[in-house]
């Protein structure tokens, strides 16, 4: 038994050691949170809008690799975006991309080049703002973080990352959230999910502050598990675990 505890520690600690190399290089960080990348070329090279009251179908795609991805809330009924990077010729930019009023609206950027695209991570980013009247967004990112800030009145939220996690704050989701993470960690804070919150990562964190759901569905494969909430929240243990890690509830370890 207790062999079998240390096999699993040392696992983890080797994982979480290659948890943070790749994620600097996602982000473009150094261990210290100092950035390893140059700025002084990142300019906005594409932008765009869309008024949404003029779409049937209020649902948003946002596909990216090697880019950070921000999104918050907009001011009008509007969606926005910006691309800004210092190595355009590098990437295909659909930007804002209207197929018909039944389809979706998609914002596509895509590095050409994967075997060259560590040199855009942390000088790529995409911003977007998008309104109250929006139901489902959904973010698939290969490589590079994303954050998503100050959303209410969705419906639905599926964002999927590959390497570099994702933070997402003061939002409030009407029906479900689906969050899922191969590589990274997934920080939830000041979140209210009225329906289901299904939160998946292969290797890293998962961390839930003040985070409100009507049910809870996370399972880790590698890492730790921690929520804290000050008010009463129900959930089922089961629901709640890791394969290699610690689960803790309100700083109680169960």
């Amino acid at each position: 038994m207790k062999n079998s505890i240390m096999k699993k520690l040392t696992i983890l600690g080797f994982a979480l050691v290659g948890i943070g190399i790749i994620i600097c290089l996602a982000t473009g960080q150094t261990l210290l949170g100092n950035s390893i990348r140059d700025h002084s070329d990142v300019k906005m090279v594409d932008s765009g809008n869309y008024d949404l009251s003029k779409h049937k179908n209020k649902e948003l795609f946002v596909n990216a690799n090697y880019s950070k991805i921000e999104i918050n809330r907009s001011n009008d009924n509007k969606i926005h975006y910006e691309f800004h990077t210092a190595n355009k010729k590098q990437f295909s930019i659909e930007g804002i991309n209207i197929i018909n009023a039944e389809a979706p609206i998609a914002i596509e950027v895509i590095n050409k080049n994967t075997f060259v695209g560590f040199n855009n991570i942390g000088n790529s980013f995409i911003k977007i703002s998008v309104p109250d009247s929006l139901e489902k967004l959904s973010v698939d990112n290969a490589l590079g973080e994303i954050e998503i800030s100050n959303i209410s009145e969705l419906n639905y939220l599926e964002v999927n990352s590959s390497v570099g996690g994702m933070k997402i704050k003061n939002s409030t989701i009407n029906k479900e959230a689906n969050l899922e993470s191969s590589v990274g960690d997934i920080k939830l804070d000041n979140i209210n999910v009225k329906g289901n919150l299904l939160s998946k990562n292969s290797m890293g964190d998962i961390k839930l502050n003040e985070v409100y759901a009507g049910d809870y569905i996370i399972n880790n494969s590698i890492g730790s598990i921690k929520i804290n909430n000050k008010k009463n929240f129900k959930y089922s243990r089961d629901n709640i675990r890791t394969s290699i890690g610690s689960v803790k509830i309100n700083e109680g370890e169960e």
